[in-house]
């Protein structure tokens, strides 16, 4: 029986995130053990890394709190990468709400504000999605986003989206695009909500159907 390190009430979403991302990287290790799947994705690839990331509030708060604890160099050469793609995508219309068409987004061949050297450097918070996103095919497709090329692997629990839902039943229902919500400053605290049940906030957020 699998076991959860989770509380036994949740007032907001920022309580299971942790436990997102616990599954999240549950999920990808017993797919990439498998040899049946040769996936490709390894470290310092970042083929993929200029996508349209969808994020909760929460993960934007524990990006900007990771952020926040770093060295100062550091810091500011990520805080001053994220004001600069976003104000590349505002020119284009890609706000942290408004992201009409994600393949015009990758078109633009902005590479995630968070990258260095190819590898994230904000790994140990990433959010969700990115660490749901395999493939087994050649990552030249992710870098060229030829969609018939690209063959994705998806694990049973759509995560991505169960999080989501458990964010919107504590009272933050926005999904935005990461790197202009990074931007956006310090993300405000979750709005008060009455507790909700650990076991049904987990049930919800592993039984989502796979989109």
């Amino acid at each position: 029986m699998e076991r959860y390190d989770a509380p036994l009430r949740v007032e907001s979403a920022d309580q299971l995130l942790p436990l997102a991302r616990e599954l999240a990287d549950r999920d990808a290790a017993q797919i990439q053990a498998d040899p049946a799947y040769a996936v490709t994705c390894t470290a310092g690839c970042g083929a993929c890394c200029s996508q349209a990331v969808p994020v909760t509030r929460a993960e934007v708060r524990a990006i900007q709190d990771y952020v926040g604890g770093l060295g100062q160099d550091e810091r500011d050469h990520i805080e001053a990468s994220i004001e600069a793609t976003a104000a590349t995508l505002a020119s284009h219309g890609i706000t942290a709400t408004n992201v009409d068409d994600e393949r015009a987004y990758f078109d633009l061949g902005i590479p995630c504000p968070l990258l260095h050297e190819g590898s994230c450097s904000v790994r140990p918070v990433r959010p969700v999605a990115c660490r749901e996103y395999l493939v087994t095919s050649d990552p030249i497709h992710c870098a060229t986003r030829e969609d018939a090329q690209i063959v994705r692997i998806s694990a049973t629990n759509d995560l991505v989206h169960g999080y989501q839902r458990v964010s919107e039943r504590l009272g933050e229902p926005d999904v935005l695009t990461l790197a202009p919500a990074l931007a956006q400053g310090q993300q405000p605290a979750p709005p008060a909500v009455p507790a909700k049940s650990g076991a049904a906030m987990i049930r919800l957020l592993r039984s989502t159907p796979r989109r």
